[in-house]
């Protein structure tokens, strides 16, 4: 008598699981910002997540402990070499008119690359 989904918010996707009876939304706690595929049968779950630091992968198991079946990669990225988004909201149109844009920010990021010193990165 549940259901599992996963919705966007600000740009960001949540998984969640949906109670039937009570009509409450529970958001589950995943590093993950991308689901798709997501499959039941009974109490059993399986979906494909992805993040800025993990390539897509195949998850299976139960909504509490899903576990790694099946990476598309087994490629590894140096932390430090790339740059994680950090979701923004900003104002947009008219001033007072309440709308708003959501998108990312990539701060200028790698471990072992400078600009020189007292200048700023180009945009």
């Amino acid at each position: 008598n549940t259901i599992l989904t996963s919705y966007s918010q600000s740009g960001v996707e949540t998984l969640a699981t949906i109670n039937l009876a009570s009509g409450k939304l529970t958001n589950l706690d995943r590093n993950h910002t991308t689901y798709s595929s997501l499959r039941t049968e009974g109490d059993k779950v399986c979906f494909i997540a992805q993040s800025p630091t993990e390539f897509p992968a195949v998850y299976a198991g139960n909504v509490s402990a899903e576990k790694l079946v099946c990476s598309s990669s087994t490629s590894t990225v140096t932390k430090g070499s790339y740059s994680v988004a950090s979701p923004v909201t900003f104002s947009t149109g008219p001033a007072g008119n309440n709308e708003e844009a959501h998108g990312f920010f990539y701060s200028p990021t790698h471990a072992s690359l400078k600009g020189p010193e007292n200048e700023l990165p180009p945009l």
